[in-house]
Order: C-alpha cells, then sequence, then structure tokens
C-alpha cells in the first residue's frame, strides 16, 4: 500500500475541515459479574455441589434464549458458581433438564466435537481489554474440548468431573493457574461467560448467562461477556441480567425468598417447595392432596378486550391436569375467573405451557393470580408462571401473532378470483374445517369460494431445508387449540406436518369424537420437524385405495377421466383410501406429484382445476358426513347428454350444463338450463341434447352439470363428451421468436381441411389487445399459408402469435406462439415503479390463478417483477435475475481460491458464461440483469484468498507497478525482499505482531482489484455482444476487508445498480453513478419506515423498490418458525405494510417518479472521502495481533462512518463520498465540509486542492 501513512503534501486546514477518526463506538452496556470468592478448601471434583465453597458462592443464574439479547428467558436454565485459590480457579455449573432421556454425551475422546451435543460452553478473558480469549467445553460425560480463541492447540491442563441426576446433569472444573495469567489479587476484573447447547435432539436451544447480542446466535463475543471478579470472601447472591418482559406476577419462577418460602407467593398449606434438583436455586411448588396450589395478588386496571398471555412451566403425574386461573374484579364487585387453560394433560417432565384471556365487559382490574391442580387425580409440580399483557405464543399451535405485528396480518377479504361455487352455500350451514397448508396458504381461500367453509388456517412452513419449524402457525391459536378441545370441528384437513404432540392429541380426538379428516398426499416439501410425534396421524391413515363402485359414493357422477385431464402422459389422482375411526371419517387423497397447498399446480386442458377443486370438496362433504339433499347420481354423454339425479325433497331443482373445450367455454347459445321435478322415488332423469358445433372443436370437451335449487347450489358433476373432430385444423405454426418495433415478420400456418374454411393469424400483445391480424380463405385438402404481420409500436414485450382455423362460424382450432419484442423495454427505467420478487427466486403462483395474481399486484400498485415469465407475458416489465452460470460463489477453506480471477483464462471463462447467459433470456427484454446474487471473494469472510500462482504472479506485478523497484516496496512494507520473484503473499498468520500492515492492505487492493475487473471483463463482452442489455455486478451483504467489495470499482462499469440498499451502500453508488439503481426493500420494517424507504429511495436515483417477498411468508429456522417477510397478506389480501407501500409508489408513479428521473441532483455541500486502504487498515489493526480474520476493525470502521453520516443529515448538508484521487479544485466548488479517514495517502493535487480549499 503506497505511502500508507505519509501524504504527499503537506497541509494545514485553518478553515473547518472535518477529520474523522473512524474509531467512533458506542458505549457498552453495564455488564452483569459473578463475584468469585476465594475457597478456605478447595472442592471435591466429582460434580457434587456440596463443597463449602459451592454452598456459600454467588451463583450465576437466569440464562436467556442466545440471540433474544436476554429478553427471552431461556427454558432449560442452568447455574454456575466459581471459587478460586492459588492453585486454581474452580467452576461449578448444574444444568437443569427436565427430559434426562434427551441428554446427548457420545463423544469420549478429549478435543473431540463435544459442542455437537449437550455441553456446557465456558468463556474466559482474563485481560478484559484484549480480544483473546480462553473457551473451555464440556459434555454430559466430563469430556473437555479447550481453546485458546479458535486455536484447538492450547492445553488448558484442567481437570473435570461431571454426574447426571434425575432432573439435571453437572461439571466441575479445576483451571489451574500455571496455564492461565497467574494467580489474581482480589479486586481483579476477567471476562466471563457460560453458554449451554441442547442438541442435537429437538427442541433444540441455546442459552447464555451474558445477554450478548440481540438477533446474534454468536456465543464468541468478548466484547459482550459478562464480569467475574475475583473478592477474598464468597459473596452470596444472584448474578442476573435477564431483561424480563413486562409481567403482571412478581417473582415468576419463586426465586425470591423468606424463610424458606416464596416471598411473593401464597402457598396452600399443603402444598411442598423446594429446589428442582439439588444447590439449583431454582425451585418449584408440589402439591398432590389439593385443588388449589399457590395464589399471587396482582392490581391491573384493565378495559373489555384487553388481551393477556399467561405462561406456566408445569409437569405431573398419576392422571393430573393443571390449570390457571386469572382472577378479574366486575363493576358489580364480584370476582369472575379467567382460564388461560384448564384441564391441561400434563406430563412427567417439565413442560412450557401458555395461553390467552380476554378481559370481558364490565371488568374492572385483574386482582389475582392461582395456581390450580384442576382435577383431583396425581401431583402437580409448577416452576414458573407469569402473565404478560398482549398475544403471545401458545403451546401446540404457534401464534403468529409473535411472529407478525398488526398491520402486517391481512385487512379485509382476500382478493377474490374466478371460482365455480358448487357446494356453496351448504345446506345445514358451512363445514366448521381446521385447515392445515404447508406452502401455498392461498388455497384455502381457493377451497372456500368452492365449498362453503368456515374455517381455522394453521401454516406448517416445512417446506425450505433451513427451515425447520416445531410448531404450526396460525393467527388465533387460542381459538384454535379451543375448539379442538371443545370439538367444535366437522373436519380436519391435513395438508401440512404438524408435529406437536398437543395438536396431534388434539386432531384424533377430535376425529375419535366424530371430525372428519382429510389428508392430502403427498406434500411438497421436507418432512414434519417431529416425524415420531406425527407419526400416530400417519398409522390412522388408510393405505388400500378404493376401486369402480367404490368410488361412487365420494366421486358422485364426477367422472374419473375428466380428472385426468392434465399435462400428457400423466395420471393426475393416484389414488382415495377411506376409513373409520371412531365417529369419524378418514379420507386419504393422493395425488400422483407433490401438492404445495390441497391440489396439484401442474397445468392441464380445459378448465382441469375446477375438476380438481370438485375432487376435494366432494372428500371433505364425506370426511365431514355432508350430504346435500339432492345430488347428481349420473351422466352418460353418447349424442345426448343424460342427466340423472336423485333427491330427498320434491321441489323443483335447476340443471345447468356449460361446455367446457379446450379452446374455452362456449358462448351462451351453446349453454342448456333445464328444469327437473323429482318423482316420488325422488328421481328425476333429463336429457339435453349436446351442441352441434361442439363436433367440429378440437377436442378434448367436457359437460359440466350445475344442480341448484332456489336456496343455491346443490351439486357437480362432469363426464366428457366424445366424437370431437375438426374439419378445419392447425398442423404446424413457423414463426420467428424475436421482432423489432415496425419489423414485418411471416408467419407460417400448415393446416388440413375437409370442407372450406378461414385460417385467421393474429399477433395480440401481453394486455390482450390485437393488434395485427390477416385473414387467408382455404379450401379442402392440406396446405401452407403465410400471413405478413406487422409488430406496430409495441407497448409490452411480450406478444402471442395465434393461429385460429374458422369452419363457418365455429372457432375449430387454435394454436400459437410467442413473439418476444425486446426492444419494447426501452423505457421501462425511465420513471420510478414499484416491483416485487427476488433475484433469484420466482413467486410462486398456480398457472391457472397466473392472471390473478398479476391483477391482484397490480391493484396494489405494483408495476415490475424479478424473474416472473408469466408476469411478462401479463405485460409487466421485470428484471432478470442471475446470468454468469456459477463459477463466482466461494465457501472453501483453502487459501486457493476456486475459481481465481486472477487467472485470465477463468476471467474468459466467466465472460463467456455470462454472454451465453444473457443470450438465453434477452428476448424477455429484462431491464437488466446481475451477474450473480450475494456473491463476495468468500462467502464467509472468514478465510483469505486468494493464494494461488495466479494471485501470486499478480501481486508481484502489482509491487513493481505500484512502487517501481524493490527498494520502493522493502521501505513501504518494512520488508527486505532481494527481488519480486521473492515476494510471497501475506496472510493474517504471517503478519501477526506485525507493526506495519502495508503489504497485507496491497493485498487485499490488489484481490478487490481482480475481484472488480473480472466483472468489467464480462460486462465488456455482454456490451459487445448485446449493446442494449443492462448489466449490474452483485448485490453483496457482507462489508469488510475480505468481502471484496469495492463500489468505486464496480459503479463505473453498471448500467443499473442492482442492490440491498442500506444507507451506506445507496451513498456510496450514487456518488460514483448515475446508473438507475434497483433495491430490495421490507423484510421486518413496519409500515411506516416501508413508506419512507420508498420516497427514500426514489429521491436518491432509484427506479425500481422491490419487495423482496410479496405474498408468502419464508420458512427460515428460528423462534418464529417463520419470517414474516410479506407485503401482502398470503391470503392474497392488504396488510397495513402494504397499503403504505401503495400509497407511497401511487403518489411517485403518478408523475413525480418521471420528474424525479430527469432532475439533477444538487452539488454536495460535504464531501466524506472514501479510502479503501484506510478501511483496510483498521481491519488489519484489529486482525493482525491475533492473526485471523476477525471483524472488530470493520465494525469500528462501519459505526464510525454511519455517525458521521447521521451527523450530516442532521444538520441538513447534502453530502458525497469521493476518492482521494477526485478531491480535484473543481469537485471542491461549492463544498463546506470535508471529512478525511483519520489515516490516507493523498495525492499531490489533492494536497494542493485541500491546502486551497482551507486557505
Amino acid at each position: 500500500m503506497k505511502n500508507c501513512f505519509q501524504t504527499t503534501s503537506a497541509v494545514t486546514l485553518p478553515k473547518l475541515v472535518a477529520i474523522c477518526a473512524m474509531y467512533l463506538v458506542t458505549a457498552p452496556v453495564l455488564a452483569q459479574t459473578l463475584v468469585c470468592g476465594r475457597a478456605a478448601a478447595p472442592p471435591k471434583l466429582d460434580g457434587e455441589p456440596n463443597d463449602a465453597c459451592w454452598q456459600s458462592a454467588m451463583v450465576a443464574t437466569d440464562f436467556s434464549v442466545l440471540g433474544s439479547g436476554g429478553k427471552e428467558r431461556a427454558f432449560r436454565q442452568s447455574t454456575v458458581r466459581a471459587a478460586w485459590d492459588d492453585e486454581a480457579l474452580y467452576l461449578h455449573a448444574i444444568m437443569l433438564e427436565p427430559d434426562p432421556a434427551s441428554i446427548t454425551a457420545k463423544v469420549t475422546k478429549r478435543d473431540g466435537p463435544v459442542w455437537l451435543e449437550d455441553a456446557l460452553e465456558i468463556f474466559l478473558r482474563p485481560d478484559a481489554t484484549a480480544p483473546d480469549y480462553l473457551h473451555f467445553i464440556v459434555n454430559a460425560k466430563g469430556v473437555l474440548y479447550d481453546e485458546r480463541n479458535t486455536d484447538p492447540k492450547y492445553d488448558s491442563g484442567a481437570r473435570v468431573a461431571a454426574k447426571q441426576g434425575d432432573q439435571a446433569w453437572h461439571v466441575e472444573l479445576s483451571i489451574p493457574w500455571r496455564k492461565l495469567s497467574g494467580v489474581p489479587d482480589p479486586g481483579a476484573e476477567w471476562g466471563f461467560n457460560v453458554g449451554r447447547e441442547h442438541r442435537p435432539k429437538d427442541p433444540r436451544e441455546w442459552s447464555t448467562w451474558a445477554p450478548l447480542e440481540e438477533g446474534t446466535k454468536q456465543f464468541a463475543r468478548p466484547d459482550l461477556f459478562g464480569r467475574l471478579v475475583f473478592a477474598a470472601q464468597a459473596k452470596p447472591g444472584r448474578a442476573s441480567k435477564l431483561m424480563r418482559p413486562p409481567g403482571l406476577a412478581r417473582d415468576p419462577a419463586f426465586a425470591e425468598l423468606t424463610d424458606g418460602k416464596p416471598t411473593r407467593w401464597k402457598l396452600h398449606p399443603k402444598s411442598r417447595f423446594g429446589e428442582i434438583s439439588p444447590a439449583s436455586r431454582h425451585y418449584g411448588i408440589h402439591n398432590e392432596s389439593n385443588y388449589s396450589i399457590a395464589s399471587q395478588a396482582i392490581d391491573v386496571p384493565v378495559e373489555a378486550g384487553d388481551v393477556f398471555t399467561v405462561y406456566a412451566v408445569v409437569r405431573g403425574g398419576g392422571g393430573a391436569t393443571g390449570g390457571i386461573a386469572v382472577v378479574q374484579e366486575m363493576a358489580d364487585g364480584r370476582p369472575d375467573d379467567l382460564y388461560p387453560f384448564w384441564s391441561r394433560p400434563l406430563t412427567g417432565d417439565y413442560r412450557l405451557y401458555a395461553g390467552r384471556i380476554t378481559v370481558d365487559k364490565g371488568a374492572k382490574r385483574l386482582f389475582s393470580v392461582r395456581l390450580y391442580r384442576a382435577n383431583k387425580a396425581g401431583w402437580v409440580d409448577y416452576a414458573y408462571c407469569q402473565v404478560i399483557p398482549g398475544a403471545h405464543g401458545l403451546a401446540g399451535i404457534f401464534d403468529a401473532t409473535l411472529c407478525t405485528t398488526p398491520e402486517q396480518r391481512g385487512l379485509g377479504q382476500p382478493w377474490p378470483t374466478p371460482a365455480l361455487p358448487s357446494f356453496t352455500p351448504l345446506p345445514g350451514g358451512p363445514l366448521k374445517a381446521l385447515v392445515f397448508i404447508g406452502e401455498f396458504q392461498r388455497d384455502a381461500v381457493e377451497l372456500a369460494q368452492r365449498l362453503e367453509l368456515d374455517y381455522d388456517l394453521a401454516y406448517c412452513p416445512t417446506y425450505r431445508g433451513s427451515g425447520k419449524v416445531e410448531q404450526a402457525v396460525a393467527f388465533d391459536a387460542q381459538a384454535i387449540l379451543g375448539r379442538l378441545d371443545r370439538r367444535e370441528y366437522d373436519l380436519v384437513i391435513l395438508a401440512g406436518r404438524p408435529s406437536d404432540p398437543a395438536v396431534i392429541r388434539g386432531i384424533m380426538a377430535t376425529v375419535r369424537a366424530g371430525a372428519g379428516l382429510l389428508a392430502i398426499e403427498p406434500l411438497q416439501g421436507g418432512k414434519a420437524v417431529h416425524p415420531e410425534n406425527l407419526q400416530p396421524i400417519l398409522d390412522l391413515l388408510p393405505v388400500e385405495p378404493l376401486g369402480g363402485d367404490e368410488l361412487q359414493p365420494i366421486l358422485g357422477a364426477l367422472g374419473p377421466d375428466v380428472l385426468r385431464l392434465t399435462a400428457p402422459g400423466k395420471k393426475i389422482l393416484k389414488g382415495i383410501a377411506v376409513r373409520e375411526y371412531g365417529a369419524g371419517r378418514v379420507v386419504r387423497l393422493t395425488w400422483s406429484q407433490g401438492v404445495p397447498g390441497l391440489i396439484p399446480f401442474a397445468p392441464g386442458v380445459c378448465q382441469y382445476w375446477e375438476y380438481r377443486w370438485a375432487l376435494l370438496a366432494r372428500c371433505a362433504l364425506w370426511a365431514g358426513r355432508r350430504e346435500p339433499p339432492a345430488v347428481i347420481e349420473s351422466l352418460q354423454c353418447t349424442e345426448d347428454l343424460t342427466v340423472r339425479i336423485r333427491s330427498k325433497q320434491s321441489r323443483p331443482l335447476t340443471v345447468a350444463v356449460s361446455w367446457d373445450t379446450r379452446l374455452g367455454l362456449v358462448g351462451a347459445s351453446a349453454n342448456a338450463t333445464a328444469t327437473a321435478r323429482p318423482a316420488k322415488d325422488g328421481l328425476a332423469t333429463l336429457t339435453i341434447p349436446i351442441e352441434g358445433r361442439l363436433k367440429r372443436m378440437r377436442g378434448p370437451h367436457v359437460a359440466r352439470v350445475a344442480l341448484s335449487s332456489a336456496d343455491g347450489p346443490l351439486d357437480f358433476a362432469a363426464c366428457m363428451v366424445p366424437g370431437a373432430e375438426p374439419r378445419v385444423e392447425i398442423k404446424e405454426i413457423k414463426a420467428p421468436k424475436t421482432a423489432q418495433p415496425g419489423e414485418m415478420i411471416a408467419v407460417r400456418a400448415t393446416y388440413r381441411a375437409l370442407a372450406d374454411g378461414v385460417v385467421r393469424t393474429e399477433l395480440v400483445d401481453a394486455f390482450g389487445r390485437i393488434v395485427a391480424r390477416d385473414d387467408v380463405t382455404v379450401s379442402a385438402g392440406t396446405g401452407e399459408v403465410t400471413a405478413a404481420i406487422r409488430v406496430s409500436d409495441p407497448f409490452s414485450v411480450c406478444h402471442r402469435i395465434v393461429v385460429s382455423a374458422l369452419d363457418g362460424d365455429v372457432l375449430a382450432d387454435q394454436q400459437e406462439r410467442q413473439l418476444f419484442v425486446p426492444a419494447a423495454n426501452r423505457d421501462h427505467l425511465d420513471r420510478f415503479r414499484l416491483g416485487v420478487g427476488y433475484a433469484a427466486m420466482h413467486i410462486r403462483c398456480p398457472e391457472y390463478l397466473e392472471e390473478h395474481m398479476v391483477a391482484f399486484l397490480r391493484s396494489q400498485g405494483v408495476e415490475a417483477a424479478t424473474v416472473n415469465e408469466y408476469m411478462i407475458e401479463r405485460g409487466m416489465p421485470a428484471f432478470g435475475g442471475q446470468v454468469c452460470g456459477g463459477g463466482m460463489r466461494y465457501r472453501g477453506s483453502s487459501n486457493v481460491r476456486e475459481h481465481s480471477f486472477s487467472n485470465p483464462t477463468e476471467v474468459e471463462a466467466l465472460a463467456k458464461r455470462t454472454v451465453a447467459g444473457v443470450g438465453k433470456k434477452r428476448h424477455w427484454g429484462f431491464f437488466g440483469f446481475n451477474m450473480e446474487d450475494e456473491v463476495h471473494l468468500h462467502q464467509g469472510e472468514s478465510v483469505e484468498v486468494d493464494t494461488s500462482e495466479h494471485a501470486l504472479r499478480a501481486f508481484r506485478g502489482w509491487a513493481e507497478s505500484e512502487y517501481g523497484n524493490i527498494g520502493g516496496v522493502n521501505v513501504a512494507w518494512g520488508t527486505s525482499y532481494a527481488s519480486f520473484d521473492h515476494i510471497e503473499i501475506p496472510l493474517l498468520s504471517n503478519m501477526k505482531d506485525a507493526g506495519n500492515p502495508a503489504r497485507w492492505v496491497d493485498f487485499r487492493l490488489l484481490m478487490e482489484r481482480d475481484w472488480a475487473n473480472a466483472y468489467a471483463a464480462a460486462h465488456r463482452a455482454v456490451r459487445k455482444a448485446y449493446p442494449e442489455v443492462n448489466m449490474s455486478f452483485t448485490n453483496p451483504y457482507k462489508y469488510g476487508s475480505l468481502s471484496g467489495t469495492d463500489f468505486a470499482r464496480w459503479a463505473p462499469h453498471e448500467e443499473i445498480q442492482l442492490r440491498y440498499c442500506h444507507r451506506h451502500v445507496l451513498d456510496r453508488i450514487r456518488s460514483w453513478s448515475d446508473a438507475p439503481v434497483l433495491s430490495w426493500f421490507g423484510y421486518r420494517s413496519n409500515a411506516a419506515m416501508c413508506g419512507h424507504f420508498v420516497w427514500n429511495l426514489a429521491f436518491n436515483g432509484g427506479a425500481v423498490a422491490f419487495w423482496w417477498d410479496p405474498v408468502e411468508p419464508w420458512a427460515y429456522s428460528g423462534k418464529e418458525g417463520f419470517t414474516p417477510w410479506y407485503m401482502l397478506g398470503p391470503l392474497w389480501r392488504e396488510t397495513g405494510r402494504s397499503q403504505t407501500v401503495s400509497r407511497a409508489a401511487k403518489a411517485l408513479q403518478g408523475g413525480i417518479g418521471t420528474l424525479l428521473s430527469v432532475v439533477r441532483p444538487e452539488a454536495p455541500e460535504a464531501l466524506i472521502v472514501h479510502s479503501q486502504p484506510s478501511m483496510h487498515v483498521l481491519y488489519a489493526q484489529a486482525a493482525i495481533p491475533v492473526g485471523r480474520p476477525i471483524k472488530d476493525g470493520y465494525s469500528r470502521y462501519a459505526a464510525s462512518d454511519e455517525a458521521l453520516a447521521q451527523c450530516l443529515i442532521r444538520n441538513g448538508l447534502n453530502y458525497r463520498y469521493v476518492l482521494p484521487e477526485q478531491l480535484t479544485p473543481a469537485r471542491l466548488v461549492g463544498v463546506k465540509l470535508i471529512a478525511l479517514p483519520s489515516c490516507v495517502a493523498l495525492p499531490d493535487e489533492a494536497g494542493k486542492a485541500l491546502a486551497t480549499f482551507a486557505a
């Protein structure tokens, strides 16, 4: 790094010039402290907590869930004590384990991978100001792994003992001072933390004593460790920093004691109180002889409708059930109980239960919380009880209110789509159904538009590999669980994989009591999280499929041949099996392919989906024991259509027949409606002529028969219409794939005719408008016609060439081909647009709903999309995703990067792949592509690359070009190389303790140059092959010295800027490029922030704001089970977020967005000098001392950069980033402030310009 620590000109700045030190740090949150008292005698190393030093020691307790920032109490609690003497540091830990059988401890070898099972992790930081720390991991067998930082070669000399008990396992350590930093003095403070892992069995849990960082599941954060303070004497007490939610119950864990009893709770005389495990300092209340167990007085004013969530940790046996009551005082002074849960069956190990209460009308306050044994059998132990305002999670079905704010939940009715309402309304009222869906939630709405349902929807998002979900998710979990308990459901539809035992038990009990169970298989996606829990339901499902006449009670007159209308050669229905279970019916509906929702996505012919929905509805009716008062018993179609009806009523019935063809539903003149009057035996037969012209149209055709009464639809049936044979048919179409605006194209169609007819060729745009037509009359025989079609100024990229065969007034046949006019996208970035989608994935939708999905999105102000071709087919401009064809991503552990972009051959291959990728997609008229998505020099930034021979050769060339001779290199780097051929690539491990980081910094600059040059080469190749194509590099999500990210190098080569636009990204790319910005946004932002983002992007050069995930929640792993990043509800309805975003987009797309695209931004009043070398120096200063990659240096840089930018924003100063070489006199005109890094190399010209500026 040339002249890293010196400027080439001396500059004094008496004028206002800010020197930005880039070392700003925020004040740390005060850590909790554990007092480590001196032991009079060393403890016996046996795992037991009986030694005198442990009896008097302070305990570290109240562990929180890792990643919650101390806000969520861990379910599996732990207790840690510390003591010391002249020989060693002693630690004792008790890990409560309600399910001892779940403990895993298979590793037996010292320094083995004990972190992969149940483990205790201890972190010691003898010097609280240094980054180094010691790390000890112990499993339940006492097997130790120890390391210094991440170096496993470290041997602490520690001795370990472990013990497994009934409700806990213990670990005891002795760590000799000779392997630490020497015997501390009283008053010394060390960094200290303890973590715990419960795995591999689910539910997994990582917990920590120190709160650490919210949102980050990482134990090794020495800057956030707690404190271990050495004292001459022990100091009993509890050391905790758990940030408890604002609960109503004081001391929910019964830990505040007076005379050995919980101070805040009143125990029943027959209740017993004690530690869950000896010396654990975690307590339980036991009762086996009384109804009431304990209570606490509270005083909370309330209003009608207030909601509270109650949590309890309980176990029981002998048939005991648990219950909690929260007592409200009514306006007349009388008490009234509210039960968050009652008669809850308990297990022999502690479980976390939850329930909700809603305050009644007329209530004034809550005045008591009471714990009960809800029956008079067995015994009950309570270990925790808390009442929290608001709606929170519930056992069994997870409450989606924990994951989604009210503004994210759907508002109003779902977006309606055309549907055939065959069984709605239902006689006797709607079916009350509980629907579990694993992916495509919209299917619940589609079914409810055809079959009258009063349904609750529970989402089981197990479909993504990273998304292990412990529970089903529902918006009103309390109501669902209550209805299951009360047996209110007529039907359970199982198209998801719940695995919580409470849910499984509830489903089976509901079916056994008389409800129907409709299980849909196979489900698309992963397995249940706990397949062993789901197994009882799987064992319940019938196996042997029905055949022949056995299907008639379920299918009715819905012909099996109709259901086969799908992709050629495929059978869409694999089988239906049924059985009785108790008083309930079970139906197993097996499709031939994986189902995202309720029916397969696979396209077919005619209106194939309506017959699949009809089949599903019939299965639901049979399972739910609902039979309409009149049904279609059979259909027979030969020369005429014969309809046989069976009715329990004598009232008139209406039979409506429509003809469904592959060319669409035929017109009203071909429909038939008749009235049937059942005879005394309840039967009626109607004969309806088949419209003659159907036989002159290409088949297949379906006769659709709807039966209704004055009250509404009763039944639906369908059968195939035989004998379709067109007299004029289209055999083949030949036409170009692409065209230019104004071009005349030739469309050739071969035909076969048995009579005179017309071959009509039409050009139809994406909006359904016929923009060109050519008719040719043909005579009987075979032949080819050529139509000349002009492509007028197009409004869309995608067009359809539609060739029709007309037999008189009958549309006998039709075929079509796509025609693309890529140039139609030329103005797509001229004004602001709201878009949806993600660079690498489609917005999923079955074919028959695609048109309606686009209409729904347009109704919300969406005008652009990503990748989704079906949206372009309907006139929506789109971004085209990734085109490099692989080869950019690297996650390896080797320092030799594959592929090495210091290798010219690799760069050339990358360029060829990119050109090929663009060539395959460009006809869609995408308004841009990116090379790859979220790529970096190394994906994890944990490995320094590239040390290949190509990079070495490039590094030596770099040194020669930058410094001229080897002497200049040695002066700058502090080295003594004899020649350029002796230069080696520096890694942090070689640089450890080096005082001068210049050599390492220079190598990082070279890597960034080669990374950017690889893109530039691909970009040049694309521009040469396809000059009209817009390209972007990548949208990095990591920044730092190992990421390769250098916007100043990238931006000049990009026609569009595709980025995750954080402030520090957007400001930089706008500083070095005027290219339109495309950005993703949304995520967990609230409604106001989402609306603000849209405006902010538009005012900063944004062309398209893409909502990352428009309609479906993503199933990432985590406590919630899914990540609710969607803008619009998954049932297709508005949300609070979408309304805000749509309003912003409407304002911007209505005129001001066009204005913003042509108005030049005002000149900056402040300049921030951006220097990649300065950033690398800060990174190196933190990483070189430890000899490995760490983010501390970059974090300081980023924090300072953000603080400076926010300061300028608060003071209303428009600013831009500049490189040191861009500090020219012309650039400094009108500038009031310049911010410089603390170390920067300035060219002579820049130094002179600064001197002039400061004078």
